[in-house]
């Protein structure tokens, strides 16, 4: 269903322009773990555009993921750049893929 306040995201030649790039680091078995790169950060853009693309999030109902693909939301930003709030230099912030990631990836 649909929140007025929060609306689903849809890719349309009449909205606001937005790029995302992706490349697919491995598929196992039905997933396939992609590095997205969102360009102009817009709200639901990678969930929207990947949806687009037919590759839903896995465990995100909203964007068309079927249910028994996995029941966690699996979106993780491993990296973010982002300018310092006082200073303005450029912070490049990680963060490893976490446990539950890996062991869903895991091959049998």
């Amino acid at each position: 269903g649909g929140d007025r306040r929060d609306p689903k995201v849809t890719v349309d030649d009449r909205g606001r322009p937005a790029r995302t790039d992706y490349e697919v680091v491995r598929t196992v078995r039905h997933m396939t773990l992609l590095k997205v790169v969102p360009h102009e950060g817009r709200q639901h853009q990678i969930r929207a555009h990947l949806a687009h693309l037919g590759l839903p999030i896995v465990g995100d109902a909203r964007y068309g993921s079927r249910a028994d693909l996995g029941p966690t939301f699996l979106l993780h930003a491993g990296e973010l750049v982002v300018p310092h709030p006082r200073t303005g230099a450029r912070l490049v912030l990680r963060d490893p893929l976490p446990a539950s990631f890996r062991q869903m990836l895991a091959t049998d």
